[in-house]
């Protein structure tokens, strides 16, 4: 998972300032294909028929910024689109275009509304990759990503907030609940949307990514016309993390004035303590979404887990919390036959003591293809 990073962190030190170089370093350690943000908020016309050429991204210094860019970057998605996945292909990389839909700075988003604003720049993204021979690399779309809470789709959040809003209801944080309509508006928001697309490109796998949250469960999504289901989990969603660390307080809202290294140790020590129970909520999950995506009859994996959520590179931070949840996520996601398997979301070239273990990255890929 390359998010918006991809793009955004495309600059000096960025640590996608050279798309060859990373590319050969991601495909060195043994992976073989990226979910990414395609910016169809960006690239895809507006409701205006405006189209947008180049972004301008600021930022806010001194705040800390794990994904996405970390200074003010001037940016063209169209021709980075193309260029990035022309280097993919020369690789034979495949992909899965997703989109955050953030704005990144711009008032974009909320110029796209409805679901006919909403296919219409997909279709636009997935038109300029048919043009330009892209489609074949395509494994799946991936149209809103951990929908419908994690996005920042303007006009959709309107639309639950009408439909009787709930603090926090369409970004996730703890107690964050959808109402009854407001589930109902997600989920027919999402069967149109797969059903428009299906139609006008039938060879081409649509889903939406979903994520584990207590107060608003995965299973209830609409999967109608989903080619695959990709759910993502972490082990910091195990109910007690909340209560027997300060993981949520300290590490998760990547505060600058964080207490990571204490706040590290008392995580590990429930990681080692709790470590049973958190492989079998973990075991659960997983297994819960191999065993709904054969009823429907398509793949199951996961592009983003398995230990903590957020993390960050500094100088007292430990990834071997990462590493081991990594071990267990990729073991427990080929028990269950995932088709797809990710073996962290820090596996972005900015978080360099990560991206340096070589031979973990190796380890892990080699497992996940292991037959």
């Amino acid at each position: 998972m390359w998010d918006f990073s991809w793009l955004l962190r495309h600059h000096p030190n960025g640590g996608f300032e050279q798309w060859d170089r990373t590319l050969d370093e991601l495909m060195e350690r043994g992976y073989d294909a990226i979910r990414f943000d395609a910016f169809p908020q960006f690239i895809g016309r507006a409701d205006d028929g405006s189209v947008l050429d180049e972004l301008r991204s600021e930022v806010e210094p001194g705040l800390p910024v794990s994904w996405g860019n970390q200074v003010t970057v001037t940016v063209r998605p169209r021709e980075a689109l193309l260029e990035f996945l022309g280097h993919c292909r020369s690789r034979g990389l495949h992909v899965a275009p997703s989109a955050w839909f953030l704005g990144h700075g711009s008032t974009r988003t909320k110029m796209i509304s409805g679901a006919d604003g909403f296919v219409r720049a997909w279709d636009d993204v997935l038109r300029l990759l048919d043009a330009h021979g892209l489609l074949r690399d395509v494994l799946y779309v991936d149209l809103l990503n951990e929908f419908p809470l994690w996005h920042d789709f303007a006009w959709l959040k309107d639309e639950l907030g009408r439909a009787g809003s709930t603090a926090g209801a369409h970004v996730w944080q703890p107690g964050a609940e959808l109402t009854a309509a407001q589930a109902e508006t997600s989920r027919g928001f999402a069967r149109e949307v797969i059903a428009r697309l299906r139609t006008a490109w039938p060879a081409l796998r649509f889903t939406t990514s979903l994520t584990y949250a207590e107060r608003v469960p995965w299973r209830e999504a609409a999967m109608d016309g989903f080619g695959v289901l990709d759910v993502h989990v972490w082990a910091t969603h195990h109910p007690d993390c909340a209560k027997r660390t300060n993981y949520f307080e300290e590490v998760h809202p990547l505060r600058p004035d964080g207490r990571y290294a204490a706040a590290q140790a008392v995580l590990a020590r429930w990681w080692r303590d709790e470590r049973a129970a958190i492989t079998a909520f973990l075991d659960a999950e997983i297994g819960a979404t191999a065993g709904r995506a054969r009823t429907l009859g398509i793949p199951a994996g996961n592009t983003e887990g398995w230990g903590p959520i957020n993390w960050t590179e500094r100088p007292d931070t430990d990834w071997s919390l990462v590493k081991e949840a990594g071990a267990l996520g990729v073991s427990l996601a080929r028990k269950h036959g995932f088709g797809f398997i990710c073996t962290s979301n820090f596996t972005h070239p900015q978080f360099h003591t990560l991206w340096a273990d070589v031979g973990w990255h190796r380890e892990m890929t080699a497992e996940i293809r292991r037959k």
